[in-house]
């Protein structure tokens, strides 16, 4: 192929990219909600027992929305169409990829990411994981969320000192980062 016609690719599919990210953007009403670093924090160690040194937030504002329209927004979401691939497509590139494309189409960037998760099944661990950890309100009140973008499954987490089951496995979770 002619590096002329690879250059027109490029630009088209660059093109194309962007179109879509604001027409899937424009296809959401999103009612947003700013909370600064300090109280999404406090909200974190107060509700959910979570010690401040666990959580790192990179930013001074977070934008937030209710769960239901992230979990619409979800439904619309490819990342977890990939193909897991050991070590070039796994859990931390699922995780990140979501906390991304979260902030980067929807503006929406309190959809850290849970890592150093060490994962349980049948009370067995069976190694460490990374996923995300979603902040949104609910009948107005902020909550905080495990979220598995490998399999789009959700579950307020309880209590940061208490494991939390999703799908088949048990999360004990670690660190946060919101970016």
């Amino acid at each position: 192929m002619s590096i002329e016609k690879l250059k027109m690719f490029r630009s088209f599919g660059k093109k194309l990219i962007q179109s879509g990210q604001r027409m899937l953007k424009s296809a959401f009403s999103i009612d947003y909600r700013i909370v600064m670093f300090s109280y999404l924090k406090s909200v974190l160690v107060t509700q959910y027992d979570i010690p401040v040194s666990s959580i790192y937030c990179a930013d001074k504002d977070y934008w937030i929305t209710d769960i239901d329209t992230i979990k619409n927004i979800v439904s619309y979401d490819w990342v977890s169409e990939k193909k897991y691939k050991n070590d070039k497509w796994d859990c931390d590139n699922y995780a990140d990829a979501f906390s991304s494309y979260m902030a980067e189409i929807f503006e929406l960037n309190a959809c850290g990411t849970a890592r150093n998760i060490q994962l349980f099944k049948d009370g067995k661990s069976v190694g460490y994981h990374r996923a995300n950890l979603i902040i949104a309100m609910d009948n107005g009140v902020i909550k905080a969320y495990l979220y598995e973008p490998m399999t789009n499954e959700f579950k307020e987490i309880e209590n940061y000192r208490k494991d939390t089951h999703l799908g088949n496995w048990d999360y004990r979770l670690n660190n946060f980062e919101f970016n």
